[in-house]
């Protein structure tokens, strides 16, 4: 077990194995990462701005009506930037299933 692990090695330092596939599949990872990152700040602004909201909204009483807007399309911008991360991964992983299928009709 311990040779087919060293052999495994010796091919990847070679070249023959590549880790992640074709070099097109780091620059979609690096992509999504940055997806990842936007998605995050954004929840915390929106996370923010709703707290404030609140803070102000127990003083004042109710939301106003252009607040409530505003959530609304704070919402909608957080779940079509989680949308299109998901359909980014999915990509990701359909490709990668793809490359394994090819392998494996060619072995």
């Amino acid at each position: 077990m311990e040779r087919n692990l060293l052999k495994l090695l010796d091919d990847f330092h070679s070249g023959k194995l590549l880790a992640f596939g074709q070099n097109d599949n780091i620059s979609r990872m690096e992509t999504i990462r940055k997806q990842q990152e936007q998605l995050a700040r954004l929840h915390f602004d929106v996370g923010a701005e709703l707290s404030n909201d609140a803070k102000d909204s127990a003083a004042a009483g109710l939301l106003s009506q252009q607040r409530l807007e505003k959530s609304k399309q704070n919402m909608q911008k957080f779940t079509d930037s989680l949308k299109q991360l998901s359909i980014s991964i999915e990509g990701l992983n359909s490709k990668k299933e793809a490359e394994e299928s090819a392998k494996s009709d060619a072995t």
